[in-house]
């Protein structure tokens, strides 16, 4: 899925709980729905094969679809050496 900002304006939150929106341009990019908030993540991998999200700030509106990949983007190619696109 294509994240803009109009997509994840328009998410249904759960009611409850976490959900996520993925992107498919950025790998590991994404949208943590909550009942209250909307915050970018990044989903990395680890050579042990953890998995860890981090929280991009500011959140969602604040910061943008475009300026989160941007960032999410370059988290990726100083922790693995190379862009994701």
């Amino acid at each position: 899925m294509r994240l803009t900002d109009d997509a994840v304006r328009k998410a249904k939150p759960p009611r409850m709980g976490q959900t996520f929106l993925w992107g498919d341009v950025v790998v590991g990019f994404g949208v943590r729905l909550t009942p209250t908030q909307r915050s970018f993540v990044i989903q990395l991998r680890e050579p042990d094969g953890r998995k860890p999200r981090e929280t991009l700030r500011p959140g969602f509106p604040v910061l943008s679809c475009v300026k989160a990949r941007e960032l999410a983007r370059a988290r990726r190619s100083r922790l693995y050496g190379y862009g994701s696109s």
